[in-house]
């Protein structure tokens, strides 16, 4: 990135910068969304003597993890406190999960499973959390659906969906080489597990569908 974008900064300036002890916390506080590669890369120009105007140009490499409300998820040995959903593996409520304390920016929360937390070095910053009482708005969750093409698919798709009273926040059409298949991504608002397995499994039936999922990143 940093050579991407012809800026000269040393990985452990870019490291103090972040308040990262080690060029592998700083890797870590990226890979687990506490800041972005671009967000790093800012702070630590903004320091330098010269920085340069390109960094305004710059684009977020990963989207900011979803705020939520803090009353929604109880960290062990707190009160109210800021907590997050982490983007690498998206969690839902009643899953097992971890939070992660960041600097700043209160408490990340991961899947138990997910890689990120799994190879996490510092586990004096991963605490216990309880999802609490269900949140009335949901949680975000990416679903991908494979199909063999057909008229009318995503049609039916949606009405599916629509019909189990799950709204759904965004959809769209990945390209691929295969011109007999489809791949559809979708954003659906979930309030708990057994409400995601349930449309998971009716979007299975549907004629044509060979495979639908839940999009996780950074899980085994």
């Amino acid at each position: 990135e940093l050579k991407r974008l012809g800026v000269s900064i040393a990985f452990d300036e870019i490291a103090s910068a972040n308040s990262a002890r080690t060029i592998d916390d700083l890797l870590a506080g990226i890979g687990i969304g506490e800041y972005t590669a671009r967000q790093a890369i800012q702070r630590a120009a903004s320091s330098q003597p010269e920085s340069t105007d390109a960094l305004a140009q710059i684009p977020e490499i990963a989207p900011p993890a979803n705020p939520i409300e803090p009353s929604g998820i109880q960290v062990l040995g707190t009160g109210d406190v800021l907590t997050r959903l982490a983007k690498c593996c998206n969690p839902v409520v009643g899953e097992p999960s971890v939070g992660y304390v960041t600097r700043g920016r209160g408490v990340t929360i991961h899947r138990a499973d997910c890689r990120n937390m799994l190879n996490e070095k510092d586990r004096d910053r991963v605490v216990e959390v309880n999802w609490g009482a269900p949140d009335a708005q949901g949680y975000p969750v990416p679903v991908r659906v494979e199909s063999w093409d057909r008229v009318g698919l995503w049609r039916d798709v949606s009405a599916i969906v629509a019909d189990a009273g799950i709204n759904i926040e965004e959809l769209h059409q990945v390209p691929i080489t295969d011109p007999n298949r489809s791949v559809l991504l979708m954003r659906l608002r979930i309030h708990s597990l057994d409400q995601l397995a349930k449309i998971l499994d009716k979007i299975n039936r549907i004629p044509n569908v060979i495979d639908v999922r839940r999009e996780t990143n950074g899980t085994n």
